[in-house]
């Protein structure tokens, strides 16, 4: 018998910091990161993700935990931000984020986000802070939602937001991706009332990313050699003096691991500008670079 509760006692001895703990763990509280801040339990500080294009991970949230409550920060997309230099593009979030962080820790977070303005700088590898702003709602918060559901986090993504933006006609949004572009112009056309325009002809440079070589006037390329342990997803982009991506050259997503050599071309009567940088991007982070003087 005394063996018997000698054995108890040592089992309740084990299990009571078990029980313990489980009972003294803290509650998590769900908040917006807009009311977090609001409640002053957090600091969050917006930088650029330095080597991202303005269409990928190009955002970082640099969060605070200054309170002893365990959180979930939820940070919706549409969340847009406005840089402190306004040289710089705004920005908007196009994924829907939940950061669970411990009572006085400190998270790091990249997040997908597009510009809105695609006539001001990208950041590139220059620091550039930024603070909330409003945000998004109708026909862009749409447009948002779409990029979050379809993982559309691409230039035909980033058109779509231009788009909306700068209030253009719909041929304004193109690219490889042909069932994207025509379901964000289906989109913002059922919203807008803007007319769907005729799919491009085959000649048709600037809008139809098929077209045969012989129809550049002026051809101007090169060739990037690569190699990735694991499958990327992989494009070369032209991009302008602002950082700002003029336009895709070659595109592939899952490009099969190994060495590869990459030709891209363009034609220089079209795209005019006294020099592009052209850029292999793998899975939104810039690898390679070369600048092209016209």
């Amino acid at each position: 018998m005394k063996s018997k509760i000698a054995f108890a006692i040592v089992i309740l001895i084990a299990i009571l910091p078990v029980l313990y703990a489980f009972k003294t763990k803290p509650e998590v509280e769900e908040l917006t990161l807009k009311q977090a801040l609001e409640k002053g339990y957090i600091k969050c500080v917006f930088e650029n993700n330095k080597g991202y294009t303005h269409y990928s991970k190009c955002l970082v949230a640099k969060i605070n935990n200054t309170s002893a409550k365990l959180l979930t920060i939820k940070i919706d997309n549409g969340t847009q931000v406005n840089p402190e230099d306004s040289a710089y593009q705004n920005l908007i979030v196009t994924e829907n984020i939940f950061v669970t962080i411990n009572p006085h820790e400190s998270k790091t977070v990249p997040i997908y986000a597009m510009c809105t303005e695609p006539h001001d700088r990208a950041p590139g590898e220059n620091r550039v802070t930024y603070k909330l702003s409003k945000d998004a709602n109708g026909v862009m918060k749409s447009v948002t939602d779409m990029i979050t559901q379809n993982n559309y986090h691409n230039s035909e993504g980033q058109q779509a937001v231009w788009c909306v933006a700068e209030n253009s006609a719909l041929d304004a949004i193109s690219g490889y991706d042909t069932i994207a572009v025509k379901k964000f112009q289906q989109l913002i056309s059922k919203l807008t009332g803007k007319k769907i325009p005729p799919p491009p002809s085959a000649d048709d440079y600037k809008r139809n990313y098929y077209t045969p070589t012989y129809t550049k006037k002026v051809t101007l390329g090169g060739e990037f050699e690569f190699s990735f342990a694991k499958p990327r997803n992989i494009l070369v982009g032209m991009f302008d003096k602002n950082n700002v991506l003029v336009r895709e050259l070659y595109k592939k997503d899952g490009e099969a691991p190994g060495a590869h050599k990459q030709k891209y071309e363009f034609d220089a009567s079209v795209y005019t500008d006294s020099y592009y940088y052209i850029r292999l991007v793998a899975d939104g982070q810039v690898r390679l670079e070369t600048k092209i003087t016209l």
